[in-house]
């Protein structure tokens, strides 16, 4: 690429006042509402973003927790074959007609792609593939609210250690942000009652490996329902707070009920275009599941328990507010592309970042 105009481009990206973190789905960089210093400070008075001091400010507690929601979101693109094919295709669309423009690819035209948008065919392609997340099943269920439900609750209990179903009952009441983000949960309790504390991440993420998640939720928690016991779809050990889920039975209901099943993230990969960076940390994580580093049934079962885990493997870039008069700051994990010197890391970071700019301005027409 040549010269872009990036001082437009941190502009469109620059989170507003009330937003403190950001997931840009199309390319997986995580925008940040607080400068690097600020950031590291926060993480490093918290055992590395996790515990929550009673010190903290609301403003540092709503950025702790943002930051885990949107990496969540990540996550969720990264085990799930519903989301990865979402997010996939954004990119593919965008991405392909960037390419479209070879190598001189500079200011100019960026600059007209952010003043006049992407052509009209492809602004909707971008509208269908998201209409998908809103398309509304059974109990008004759609794609988003169980992809917004499972990440809000992912946030609450991986920052308030031993949260009760009570508690959470209560957080939903006084700090939900918008319907989507308990719809899906509310829903579970409806079908499964005080056990869907335990049991909706899983049936979340299940119902997001198949084509239509919004379609089968309902019945899914209504099967799991019925099959509620020690010989059931999972065992409540006596005498523990904890419940041992049995993987192998809820996937023997999803398939029962749904013959339109993706599958994770690793297997619709294999029938989608490569992704810049979800690919690559699609694999990595595949890979140190299967030598027992992270266990992935146990992230789809319990995400709270073993999300700093994966956050340490799903490297990703982030992106800052500026300090002073400093450059805003783009951190590029090491261990992110470690076959790849740093300049080819830097282009390969600058090349998303444009993409995430051209999808900011496409998301706020198309919404």
């Amino acid at each position: 690429m040549s010269s872009l105009p990036w001082k437009i481009i941190f502009e469109i990206l620059a989170l507003p006042p009330d937003t403190a973190a950001y997931l840009d789905w199309t390319t997986g960089i995580l925008r940040i509402n607080a400068n690097y210093e600020q950031w590291f400070d926060l993480i490093s008075r918290t055992d590395g973003g996790i515990l929550v001091p009673t010190t903290l400010s609301s403003q540092e507690l709503d950025l702790l927790e943002t930051v885990t929601h949107e990496s969540t979101h990540l996550l969720q693109i990264v085990t799930t074959g519903f989301l990865y094919s979402v997010a996939v295709e954004l990119y593919a669309g965008i991405g392909t007609y960037v390419e479209s423009f070879g190598s001189s690819f500079g200011e100019d035209d960026v600059l007209a792609i952010l003043e006049h948008g992407i052509p009209a065919a492809l602004m909707e392609e971008i509208r269908s593939i998201l209409l998908r997340l809103d398309v509304c099943g059974p109990d008004n269920v759609t794609a988003r609210s169980i992809v917004e439900s499972s990440a809000f609750m992912a946030q609450k209990r991986t920052h308030h250690l031993g949260l009760s179903r009570q508690k959470y009952a209560q957080m939903l009441e006084t700090q939900c942000p918008g319907p989507e983000y308990r719809r899906a949960y509310d829903v579970a309790v409806q079908y499964l009652g005080d056990d869907a504390f335990d049991l909706f991440p899983l049936l979340a993420s299940l119902s997001l490996c198949t084509r239509r998640p919004e379609q089968i939720f309902s019945s899914f928690c209504e099967q799991i329902s019925k099959e509620n016991g020690p010989s059931g779809a999972y065992i409540s050990v006596p005498g523990q707070s904890e419940v041992s889920i049995d993987l192998g039975g809820f996937l023997r209901v999803l398939n029962a009920i749904s013959a339109e099943l993706i599958g994770s993230a690793a297997q619709a990969a294999a029938n989608l275009p490569e992704h810049p960076f979800y690919t690559d940390i699609v694999n990595q994580i595949n890979l140190l599941n299967r030598d027992g580093a992270i266990s992935l049934d146990r992230y789809i079962t319990a995400p709270h328990e073993i999300q700093e885990r994966l956050f340490e493997e799903c490297l990703r870039p982030m992106i800052f507010n500026r300090s002073g008069e400093h450059i805003r700051p783009i951190v590029i994990p090491g261990g992110l592309w470690p076959t790849l010197s740093k300049e080819a890391q830097a282009e390969k970071v600058r090349g998303l970042i444009v993409i995430a700019a051209i999808y900011s301005k496409t998301l706020a027409k198309v919404s």
